[in-house]
């Protein structure tokens, strides 16, 4: 976690992998709060806001 901690967990936070075992392990490695937050929220705002993108078209074409 040391050498590729933020782009790991940024994919982690992104992608449909166990985030939050990587979260416990950056933890576990005592990775600088500077380097995990954002790294975390970016990858949990880009996937809930295609999630919410995703959503909001099934539902426009449901109503169609």
């Amino acid at each position: 976690m040391a050498k590729y901690g933020p782009p790991v967990l940024f994919i982690a936070a992104f992608a449909p992998i166990p985030f939050k075992t990587l979260a416990l392990a950056a933890g576990a490695g005592a990775m600088p709060m500077a380097m995990f937050l954002p790294a975390v929220v970016l990858g949990r705002t880009i996937r809930f806001y295609l999630i919410s993108k995703v959503t909001l078209q099934g539902l426009k074409w449901l109503q169609t």
